[in-house]
């Protein structure tokens, strides 16, 4: 991981990946709330013990993409084979889409 400079000078130092409790932590009726957690990266500057949390990879594209630019990254290595079953069966309409985008990405390139 590349390393990230803090404002006051210092490096910030990556800690893992921690499970954050999003949530109440004391409910008043633990039947009606639900308790939630999120995986986070933590860093903490060496200097002035700032911390930082990042959203994993993995995590932030599934929250700030569509289900179609799922599917096409998904299917990016698929055969052409496979990309026509996947547009022309009764798959999810995002896959079909990013199938048959996909299909009609190559046949212009070539």
């Amino acid at each position: 991981m590349e390393k990230k400079r803090c404002p006051c000078g210092g490096t910030f130092q990556d800690l893992g990946r921690r499970e954050i409790r999003m949530g109440p932590t004391t409910p008043l009726k633990v039947s009606s709330l639900e308790n939630y957690s999120l995986e986070v990266d933590l860093l903490v500057c060496d200097r002035c013990h700032e911390c930082k949390l990042f959203l994993p990879e993995e995590l932030a594209f599934e929250l700030t993409h569509s289900p179609e630019e799922h599917y096409l990254r998904e299917f990016a290595d698929y055969s052409d084979e496979e990309l026509r079953r996947i547009a022309e069966k009764s798959y999810h309409p995002e896959a079909r889409r990013a199938a048959a985008a996909l299909l009609k990405q190559r046949e212009s390139t070539e």
